[in-house]
């Protein structure tokens, strides 16, 4: 896995490009079950969000189209297991 360090200013720009972007991947949810999610995503940011994410990381608030409410995301809980359900679709 390639290492890259970045200042957290960078990285907010970079992420703050997925906003407006749907998105579907296998997330491992707070019951530690995978799920497909389908989401639009909404805000990027880093700090927590309780009761699920506790400890300060990156997250994003999204959209879930299915449930049809706003979720909020950790990105290190998208599981790699589930590259094939991954997708975005561009910008409109």
């Amino acid at each position: 896995m390639l290492d890259i360090s970045l200042d957290a200013a960078t990285c907010l720009k970079m992420l703050n490009r997925l906003i407006g972007t749907e998105m579907r991947f296998v997330y491992l949810n707070h019951k530690g079950e995978l799920e497909v999610r389908h989401v639009v995503v909404e805000r990027v940011f880093f700090g927590t969000k309780l009761p699920y994410h506790q400890e300060h990381q990156w997250l994003f608030e999204a959209l879930d189209l299915e449930r049809q409410a706003t979720r909020t995301f950790a990105f290190e809980h998208i599981c790699p297991e589930g590259a094939e359900a991954f997708s975005i679709k561009e910008k409109l």
